[in-house]
């Protein structure tokens, strides 16, 4: 499922950006730090997968924290749109040699798995499953791998293809 959700930052700016008479700094460096976060972030649990920002609402007014020598943080409010895996969707996949989702060939029991050097599994009435097939599969179960040593923050999606859906 595809959210437009508001979230509270808190971005850090060099000092010599932000306008001293008015003690606040231009869009053209909250934006970019912003994705910057985003790019380390990826997603987090509760609102999904990060796409994009779509309105920068508000910048503190009460002026920026100092968090060392030359670096100042105001708390930016902006809109942003999300994606967010659930149990029940229907989506579409491309399918290749991925870790993201899986498709168990228990869950599709009219395919058969057919190796080689580019394997791929068949059925008698309907096309080919293989590395660049895009398949719409129904989504039974989502989680959240959360964050640790070796861990990313993603989600793991499972699903299962009928015969109809491909």
């Amino acid at each position: 499922m595809f959210f437009e959700v508001e979230l509270l930052r808190d971005i850090a700016v060099p000092a010599k950006s932000v306008d001293r008479n008015e003690l606040r700094v231009p869009q053209r460096y909250t934006v970019p730090r912003l994705l910057e976060g985003w790019i380390n972030q990826k997603a987090c649990k509760d609102h999904g997968y990060f796409l994009s920002v779509t309105k920068s609402k508000s910048i503190d007014k009460e002026g920026p924290t100092v968090n060392g020598p030359g670096v100042v943080s105001f708390p930016v409010i902006f809109m942003c749109r999300t994606f967010l895996p659930v149990k029940g969707e229907i989506l579409h996949g491309v399918c290749g040699p991925m870790k993201y989702a899986l498709m168990s060939p228990r869950r599709m029991p009219t395919y058969r798995h057919v190796s080689g050097k580019k394997s791929f599994f068949s059925n008698d009435q309907q096309p080919k499953i293989g590395n660049g097939v895009v398949v719409q599969f129904l989504v039974t179960a989502v989680r959240w791998s959360g964050e640790g040593r070796n861990l990313k923050r993603e989600y793991l999606v499972f699903g299962r293809a009928k015969g109809e859906s491909i």
